[in-house]
């Protein structure tokens, strides 16, 4: 009996078969896909992230706020002190310990701009339980270009306290401050009549004009105080 003739038929394994390559179209397709994808989320990315700095400066100020609240329920009411120097800008607060920083922002290679300890065993160091990174602006990346040179990235503090909260030490005259006498310097927490619209602690830019009193013909100052004479700054880029 003849046999029905068998055709031999390739036998192929699927799971061992070669995967088909893209073209070199579709590849450039799906790099410009990609770069597009790119263009767009990049900038919400940023934003993001912007916002995300301007919350936790906001969180900084409202620990600083506390802090300054439990130093005057600790103190039979009386404010932290809030050393300055003069108006005319021929001397600047005094070096201690009882001021609630201890600490001038400059753009030289001062110690003050990168020791914490100025900072922790200030008056409100303990208060904000020694975290020197409450004091800073995570955006605050100003820095001189003797300080880049340096090694520097970043300083130790963006804040400044209203100068008319606390006892400004020698500025002090009759209970008026001397570089603002047009305004009432207040010395307890319950002396202050509408609390509600004052600020207690600002964030300032170097650049300021004349910021906290910082800004000195050309040359700039974080200090202990803030002025009323002087704008709000954001940290530019």
């Amino acid at each position: 009996m003849q046999r029905p003739a068998r055709i031999p038929v390739p036998f192929r394994d699927s799971d061992n078969s070669a995967p088909g390559a893209f073209t070199l179209v579709e590849l450039m397709v799906v790099i410009a896909v990609i770069a597009i994808l790119a263009s767009l989320a990049i900038p919400a990315l940023a934003r993001a992230k912007a916002r995300g700095y301007g919350i936790v400066s906001l969180s900084n100020t409202r620990q600083l706020t506390l802090a300054w609240l439990l130093y005057a329920g600790d103190h039979d009411d009386r404010l932290p002190y809030n050393l300055g120097g003069s108006a005319s800008r021929t001397n600047f607060a005094p070096k201690t310990n009882i001021n609630w920083v201890n600490n001038i922002m400059s753009w030289d290679t001062d110690p003050d701009n990168t020791n914490t300890l100025l900072i922790t065993e200030a008056s409100l160091g303990s208060y904000m339980l020694k975290n020197t990174r409450s004091y800073r602006c995570p955006s605050d990346r100003a820095l001189s270009a003797e300080q880049q040179k340096a090694g520097w990235t970043e300083r130790t503090r963006s804040y400044s306290m209203n100068a008319m909260l606390g006892h400004a030490g020698a500025l002090i005259h009759y209970g008026v401050n001397v570089n603002n006498p047009g305004y009432r310097q207040f010395f307890t927490l319950t002396s202050i009549p509408n609390p509600e619209q004052i600020f207690g602690f600002i964030e300032e830019h170097l650049f300021s004009e004349r910021p906290g009193r910082p800004a000195v013909g050309g040359s700039a100052l974080i200090r202990p105080q803030w002025h009323h004479s002087i704008l709000v700054c954001r940290w530019s880029r």
